[in-house]
């Protein structure tokens, strides 16, 4: 019956568009519009200085967080990486080459501030949380995207330092 179906593939598939994927500026946004109300949520509670996003795609994403940011006057500086780079130029965005199959030293700038880090790599994601964790601080901010494919990762970090925000795992139901 369609009502089991209710928290399955079936509102996943149509939130993210029927007949085409999500766009910003052109270009596939590949965030539903459950991300896009949480991420919007989370940016104007949190007033982050620097949002980390581990998977760029097209950009869009990128341009996204830094257009939210900006339309609530925020100051903040998105770093996004991949193995490929978007053509993008934004001077609150910086693209970074990276291969997430080798992420000794990933990381090797500082980021200032209160900090957003979207983990959506699909990629060697055990060591790349190892990594995350290291540039992390207290009342940083950490989404693992796609995290239902995760969870025996997930269960491998330190639960003293990470706490569940129920408040948005669940603002849309039980999660």
């Amino acid at each position: 019956p369609l009502g089991n179906q209710l928290f399955t593939e079936i509102p996943i598939l149509v939130s993210q568009g029927v007949h085409s994927v999500i766009k910003w500026k052109g270009l596939p946004l590949f965030k539903t519009i459950f991300d896009l109300n949480i991420y919007s949520m989370i940016i104007e509670e949190f007033k982050p200085d620097t949002i980390i996003e581990l998977g760029s795609g097209a950009g869009a994403s990128a341009l996204w967080l830094s257009d939210m940011c900006k339309a609530m006057n925020l100051n903040t500086h998105v770093y996004s990486f991949d193995i490929n780079l978007p053509a993008i130029k934004n001077d609150n965005i910086t693209f970074i080459k990276s291969n997430f199959n080798d992420v000794e030293n990933l990381f090797n700038k500082s980021f200032h501030g209160k900090k957003i880090v979207i983990e959506d790599a699909h990629v060697n994601v055990a060591n790349l949380l190892k990594e995350i964790d290291s540039i992390l601080t207290k009342d940083d901010y950490l989404i693992i995207e796609d995290s239902m494919a995760k969870q025996d990762i997930i269960k491998t970090l330190n639960e003293d330092k990470y706490k569940l925000d129920q408040f948005y795992l669940d603002f849309f139901g039980t999660n």
